[in-house]
């Protein structure tokens, strides 16, 4: 657009040029995004205050913005697709939107335009168009705030869209499969919004926003992914400001403390020839030729001559960026050796002194090639190299009390790829040149361990560690948990009512991310490695591990049921859905102790609670089987709605998979003989009621419950005939394994059994 223009008059023949003339080729399309577009979603970067101030142009750009420009973006969606050549420019925009989404200047409007432009972008590009933006992300998610809703929008629908890209081995069509970085920054990502809603106020908005992104994350990464502490990519991340709304810092590399050799400086004055060669070379090809001062029209330029005759101001210009890269490569821990012989020899300097005889020959570097981690090196100094110019500029801003609006005052991730071309083709051609004369250029490694056995380490498992946090959350929650006595529930000061924050952040978060991520992975933690391969298969620990949250739970809810309030049914969905992920079998053979304990105790403490609730049923204990007692877990609604559901889906999952002859032996066989036997006298005993309508009403409501409970126990329970005459002789039954011979109770027992139930 024409300079000079108001964003009123921008606005005027944005939308003028849209309806009148439309759009209809993509290079002209992308051509006005970089030219007239770009420009302004970038100044309105720069006007925003980290304070949270106002200024008339940033409100005036930011209508402008919301008005005409996001919703042609939105609405040309159609250009993105298939769009390979215009990708970095994509990527500048991708930046410089989400940069504008974090600023305070922005009405709600303006935010949703943002946030549907956010989300139409990334739904059309490759998923590895964001691997910069979620390196910044992990760092700006750390701390939730209310800015943060259009990044979680638009990662819960990115994730979802690309589960494939990352959790599956065959990849996603054309995009294929994800890079262990991109998988290593998703885990990361998962781990800062998981960590910064614990430490946070309660926020229905915000939390109803973060845990379909955690559950999008969560379900894509696949649960055996083995995330390292440190890895290759690491020695190239810049560090991250966590605020950086405003006018951007710049922060170069720290090269105070580093020295140059004379060897280096060699080197140096070496490439710098290269260069002006190099360049000289491009020119001429293109036409160019040596005049006393630069004329684009007539293709002359006063520098197309050797280097010798250049001044030492032009010299420098070429040495002063090479010798900032060269001292960041230092910095960075980089070392440059020469290597006898290894090098190769370039054509000797012309020493004519007439221009018109100039005929640059610069090395030939065409068939070297950089590795992707030189290419990663070079970048890196790409983006120092803008760093440094930057903050010279801003310098002379600031000498000069301010001036006009520098659009190269940006970070790098928002400039396009013509304004980087310069740094990154610099730094490329000094990588290649150090290479072709022989000098080594290498870093050393920090190898604390090996990075194999790290990898093969279950620790690092995104499955592993995620359990770790589930149960540790439990833990918290549980100790944070009050039971209010049955006044207090009525009392007129509620603060005594209000759960913490640990509770709040347990049952809103931690419970529907249970629900959700094991619903999506159960078959991971059922699965049983094979000595050829673990891949798919969750190890023993992990399969502990989730029998062990699925028994915490159930005692927690047993204990505390009042203090779960009207988020007792989720706590119960996520009983059923964790039931279904223990591997009963590989925890009998391997983990005998722990069955022994958490899982018996599981079985004994329904077996308890059902036997309660028979005898207060007899002793017309109403106060306890209405459950308006102190202790719940021997109410009718306590067993009908917790006990039940759980025991279905336990005896179910048990008899799917066969698991009945490795779990329900010995001490819990014992125990589902006391749920078959309580279940069967609640179900068909009807003296139990003792004439109370409510009491008769309630069972007669739950028979039917109550005759799956006892079917899907008969399906699962590994003795066919419940007659001790008949069991004797099954080596699964407690009669027949010779265990009621060394247990009074389970002699006790049966003989009950056999009495009671015909």
């Amino acid at each position: 657009m024409p300079t000079g223009l108001i964003p009123n008059h921008k606005q005027s023949i944005a939308l003028f040029m849209e309806r009148v003339y439309g759009i209809e080729d993509r290079d002209l399309f992308f051509n006005i995004l970089e030219h007239a577009f770009l420009p302004d979603l970038r100044a309105a970067t720069m006007l925003e205050k980290p304070e949270g101030g106002e200024s008339e142009m940033g409100l005036a750009l930011n209508r402008y913005i919301g008005n005409s420009i996001l919703p042609a973006l939105i609405k040309y969606n159609h250009f993105y697709a298939d769009a390979e050549n215009y990708n970095p420019l994509l990527e500048a925009t991708l930046h410089t939107v989400y940069q504008l989404s974090k600023g305070k200047m922005l009405t709600n409007v303006q935010r949703q335009s943002v946030s549907d432009f956010l989300i139409t972008l990334t739904r059309e590009v490759a998923p590895v168009m964001l691997l910069k933006l979620l390196r910044r992300l992990t760092v700006d998610l750390a701390k939730l705030n209310e800015y943060s809703s259009v990044a979680l929008k638009m990662l819960t629908l990115f994730y979802e869209r690309c589960s494939k890209y990352y959790g599956s081995p065959m990849g996603q069509g054309a995009y294929g499969c994800a890079t262990d970085e991109e998988k290593k920054l998703s885990m990361a990502l998962f781990s800062s919004i998981f960590d910064s809603l614990s430490k946070m106020e309660y926020d229905a908005d915000l939390f109803g926003k973060a845990l379909p992104c955690l559950t999008a994350i969560g379900s894509a990464l696949p649960p055996d992914y083995a995330m390292l502490d440190q890895g290759e990519d690491d020695m190239f991340a810049k560090p991250t400001v966590e605020n950086d709304i405003g006018p951007y810092t710049p922060m170069p590399i720290d090269t105070g403390n580093v020295v140059l050799t004379n060897e280096l400086n060699t080197l140096i004055q070496k490439f710098s020839e290269q260069f002006h060669d190099s360049w000289a070379q491009k020119r001429m090809d293109s036409g160019w030729t040596y005049g006393n001062s630069k004329s684009v029209e007539e293709k002359t330029h006063n520098r197309l001559k050797p280097y010798s005759m250049l001044s030492e101001l032009e010299k420098e210009t070429y040495r002063e960026p090479i010798r900032d890269a060269v001292k960041a490569m230092l910095a960075l821990d980089w070392h440059i050796e020469y290597s006898e012989g290894g090098g190769q020899t370039t054509a000797p300097a012309s020493h004519d002194n007439n221009p018109n005889n100039y005929r640059p020959q610069p090395a030939d570097m065409t068939n070297l090639t950089l590795s992707r981690e030189m290419m990663n090196l070079s970048e890196r100094l790409s983006e120092d190299g803008h760093d440094i110019q930057a903050l010279r500029e801003k310098i002379e801003l600031n000498r000069r009390n301010g001036g006009p609006i520098n659009l190269i005052l940006v970070p790098f991730d928002l400039m396009t790829e013509t304004e980087k071309k310069k740094n990154r083709e610099r730094c490329q051609e000094l990588l290649k040149y150090i290479q072709f004369t022989g000098y080594n250029l290498y870093k050393a490694k920090q190898t604390e361990g090996d990075s194999s056995a790290d990898t093969k380490n279950p620790e690092n498992r995104f499955a592993y560690r995620l359990l770790e946090k589930l149960i540790s959350y439990l833990d918290t929650a549980a100790s944070s948990m009050k039971i209010l006595k049955p006044s207090a529930n009525f009392t007129r000061r509620n603060s005594f009512s209000r759960p913490n924050k640990n509770v709040k952040f347990f049952v809103r978060v931690v419970l529907p991310l249970i629900e959700k991520y094991f619903g999506h992975t159960r078959n991971y933690f059922t699965a049983v490695a094979t000595a050829a391969s673990t891949a798919g298969a969750s190890t023993i620990k992990e399969k502990e591990y989730v029998a062990s949250l699925f028994c915490k739970l159930a005692n927690l809810l047993r204990q505390k049921k009042s203090a779960f309030g009207a988020d007792a049914p989720q706590a119960v969905k996520c009983l059923q859905i964790l039931i279904k992920a223990v591997d009963a079998r590989s925890l009998a053979k391997s983990r005998p102790d722990f069955v022994r304990t958490s899982m018996l105790t599981f079985f004994n403490n329904g077996a308890s609670d059902l036997e309660k609730t028979i005898a207060n049923l007899r002793q017309g204990k109403y106060p306890l089987l209405r459950g308006t007692h102190i202790k719940t877990c021997t109410s009718l609604k306590y067993i009908f709605d917790v006990l039940g559901p759980v025991f279905i889906s336990t005896f179910d999952h048990l008899c799917a998979l066969e698991y009945g002859q490795d779990l329900l032996v010995d001490e819990i066989q014992v125990a589902c003989w006391r749920i078959c036997e309580s279940f069967f006298i609640l179900g068909t005993d009807l003296q139990l009621t003792k004439a109370k309508k409510f009491i008769r009403t309630d069972i007669s409501t739950y028979r039917s419950s109550i005759g799956t409970i006892l079917s899907a126990l008969a399906s699962t329970f590994p003795v066919a005939f419940l007659e001790p005459s008949l069991s004797k002789f099954n080596p699964h039954s407690v009669l027949g394994s010779g265990f009621s011979d060394r247990s009074l109770e389970a002699q006790e027992v049966t003989a009950r059994f056999n009495s009671n139930v015909p």
